[in-house]
């Protein structure tokens, strides 16, 4: 076949069979049929394909592996066990496109007519060969690392994919998301709200490819995505994405939630500015600061983030009225090559100048629970230094609000790449630690 083709580039594994029967009344022999065809045909065509310069892998999973079904726990297995072998796929073939789709009953194929008349007295709608084929298409054309997409039939209709609420799973854990060891809070890696920032970004772009910026307004923290089992088990999540309103506007709801329909994050994204932003307005000159170098501010009071987080190189002002730094992208501190959407590392940067700017003013540690808007107006990683200029807002009692510029170059020839426009940030008294919490950053720091 290669000699008359060439090597193989894609691999989509769509086989499977079921034998439905109570796991008390089957047979190993069936078991075997049901779970091999799947699991170990994905794993013949893998390693068949060990040397060629594959771009394509997908697996047709199932809802089973996520729901159940009843008299299919080997396919239900073998499905999840799929989803698995995708998972390290995806870090097999760092530059490939790489996915698995857990489809529900379609309108063909395994289905019968017995199961289509089962599934219409249980409410579940089936999938239109057409309507399928498209969120198929759909599916292979989005950007973004290793994800399980759902996709089910509408009921009573052929709804077009894109018009359907869209769910994908994002997996969490110390071999998907190795660099979030050293974003741990009191000992627990906690996903930082620069990733989901980028984990939305993603998302609104592959629904709004026709526009290169983008707008996210009101992204709310929730609650808190701590990771307790970050090194032996990966954590589950799903991210809805879903048209907002029905007016003329291209607005989309994105909600970052636990399969359980716990919600963690939220926000609204929609189409941004065309053409450059002005330049950020200048800080107060503050006479007596002198500059520092950012290690100074990774002693675990003042910043609790770890080597792999450490983005502040300069610290170029800090006030009551705000603060300025340089920072280094992910290129610089060698973050894993994903398909990026923004640099996820300056992101988090700027709201570690947040919090820096909020212990310098007011003596205590803050976390950002909530962003009223940002504007994007770059994508992926940075090359060049990037200049990060805080205001203040307004402080108050328990909290503070600050807008957040995110610049390249110098002398009148910077760059917007991104404005965090009413970063809202909590005071944490908990996590104060005192005989720092009260100080500026001083020349023996």
């Amino acid at each position: 076949m290669r000699r008359d083709w060439g090597p193989i580039t894609g691999i989509i594994h769509a086989a499977g069979v079921i034998a439905d029967h109570n796991i008390s009344a089957k047979t190993e022999a069936q078991f075997a049929g049901v779970y091999d065809t799947k699991v170990l045909g994905f794993r013949n065509l893998l390693d068949l394909t060990h040397n060629d310069p594959v771009r394509l892998v997908c697996a047709f999973s199932s809802v089973s592996a996520r729901l159940g079904t009843a008299g299919q726990c080997d396919y239900a297995a073998a499905n999840q066990a799929m989803e698995q072998i995708t998972a390290a796929e995806a870090l097999r073939r760092p530059d490939a496109v790489v996915r698995a789709v857990a489809w529900g009953p379609w309108a063909a194929g395994m289905v019968s007519a017995a199961h289509a008349e089962h599934f219409r007295r249980l409410g579940v709608p089936l999938l239109e060969e057409a309507v399928g084929v498209r969120a198929f298409m759909t599916e292979l054309e989005q950007s973004g690392p290793a994800c399980v997409s759902l996709a089910a039939g509408a009921a009573g209709t052929a709804v077009e994919a894109t018009d359907r609420p869209r769910t994908t799973e994002i997996r969490v854990g110390a071999d998907t998301h190795p660099y979030l060891i050293d974003h741990s809070i009191a000992g627990r890696p906690v996903v930082p709200v620069a990733l989901v920032l980028e984990w939305f970004t993603r998302a609104a772009r592959a629904a709004m490819p026709a526009h290169e910026s983008l707008l996210l307004r009101d992204l709310r923290v929730m609650r808190t995505i701590a990771l307790d089992r970050f090194a032996v088990e990966e954590t589950r999540l799903h991210l809805h994405t879903r048209p907002e309103g029905t007016g003329a506007d291209d607005l989309l709801r994105l909600e970052l939630k636990s399969p359980e329909g716990a919600l963690y994050y939220s926000a609204i994204a929609g189409p941004g500015e065309q053409g450059a932003l002005a330049a950020p307005p200048a800080l107060p000159v503050d006479e007596t600061f002198e500059e520092h170098p950012g290690s100074a501010v990774y002693d675990g009071a003042m910043l609790f983030h770890g080597p792999l987080f450490h983005t502040i190189s300069t610290i170029t002002g800090l006030s009551s009225a705000g603060a300025g730094s340089d920072l280094v992208g992910m290129r610089t501190l060698n973050w894993p090559h994903d398909t990026w959407q923004t640099d996820t590392l300056v992101m988090d940067g700027a709201l570690q100048m947040a919090a820096l700017w909020v212990l310098s003013s007011a003596s205590v540690q803050a976390l950002p629970m909530g962003i009223r808007e940002v504007r994007l107006l770059a994508t992926g990683p940075v090359d060049a230094p990037v200049r990060c200029v805080v205001h203040s807002v307004t402080q108050g009692t328990d909290n503070a609000i600050c807008d957040i510029w995110l610049t390249t170059g110098r002398d009148g020839a910077e760059r917007v790449l991104a404005v965090f426009g009413g970063v809202e940030m909590v005071y944490r008294p908990d996590l104060s630690t005192p005989q720092r919490a009260g100080a500026l950053i001083s020349t023996d720091a």
